[in-house]
């Protein structure tokens, strides 16, 4: 599924059920913050929900999820306009200097700080001051509670579809989710491998523990 699509199913299932956003979460098992960041793309222009992925920006224009997710709360309390809304986008898109998503971050905070401060300003600003020198990538997933203490287990799991030394730390959190802390071909090959398995990102440490857990 797609981020769009996801967004709507919850939205639906929401209306359906009733529940709150605290319970669509409970009920589907992820966190609210999840939910909510799902949620959040549909608050964005038509035309533009159906730009996001899973992953980084690629050549035909998709955006990583993870802005849409900051960025839907914004346009939707009047932060941004529809034209701040494309300077972004074509700052996330640039061929030279693309900004990422901790960019788009700092760009919102910085407008949030100075209110009547052009959007091409702040992204002027932020994108010359930001060093392009990155070295390590966090991911954070759903894990079974059931493996949370077999943390080994987990951390040979995904070394073992990733290509070599691609996981630098591993740590379970709350009992629900992993943090992982990935190489620059690591972060690459974790979201072609969601792709290739057919499962999102959120739930692909789960897949690999089992299939790993079967094949022992």
């Amino acid at each position: 599924m797609t981020p769009i699509e996801v967004a709507t199913a919850m939205r639906e299932f929401a209306a359906e059920t009733g529940e709150t956003t605290e319970g669509v979460a409970r009920r589907l098992r992820v966190h609210p913050v999840t939910c909510r960041r799902f949620l959040a793309i549909l608050d964005l222009p038509p035309d533009w929900r159906g730009i996001w992925r899973f992953g980084r920006a690629d050549s035909s224009g998709r955006l990583p999820f993870s802005m849409g997710a900051m960025m839907g709360p914004r346009f939707a309390d009047g932060t941004l306009s529809k034209d701040d809304l494309d300077l972004l986008k074509r700052a996330a898109l640039d061929a030279g200097k693309p900004a990422r998503s901790d960019d788009i971050a700092n760009i919102l905070s910085c407008r949030l700080k100075n209110p009547d401060k052009p959007i091409s300003e702040c992204i002027r600003d932020i994108m010359m001051l930001t060093p392009r020198r990155v070295s390590s990538y966090v991911i954070i997933t759903d894990i079974d509670p059931s493996l949370a203490a077999a943390r080994d287990s987990v951390a040979e799991a995904l070394s073992a579809r990733l290509p070599e030394g691609s996981v630098k730390d591993l740590r379970i959190r709350d009992g629900m989710h992993v943090w992982i802390l990935l190489t620059r071909a690591g972060y690459d090959g974790f979201y072609r491998l969601a792709g290739e398995t057919g499962v999102m990102p959120k739930d692909l440490v789960k897949t690999l523990c089992s299939e790993y857990a079967r094949s022992r």
